[in-house]
């Protein structure tokens, strides 16, 4: 399925983050959002370190792969409050 949304959700493939399904679990429960997978985010070093995403460019990380998902979430949920509005 592809999704144009209003919030853009983007991981790297070699980050932990790509492991989640993340645009089968959040484009079923969010319609508004696209989740795209690139080869590289540009930013190496959290890559590395611990799963994140970006949220509409806005750095989302975590300790481990459900914080994150929650956290993901969150940030969507607030993301379209906001065009809501």
């Amino acid at each position: 399925m592809f999704a144009i949304g209003i919030v853009i959700v983007e991981f790297c493939e070699g980050n932990v983050a790509a492991l989640l399904l993340l645009e089968e679990l959040l484009e079923t429960e969010f319609p508004e959002v696209a989740v795209l997978q690139s080869d590289c985010l540009g930013r190496c070093g959290l890559c590395r370190v611990r799963p994140f995403v970006l949220v509409n460019d806005k750095q989302i990380f975590a300790e481990n792969t459900d914080e994150l998902l929650d956290k993901v979430k969150a940030v969507i949920a607030q993301e379209l409050q906001f065009y809501s509005n």
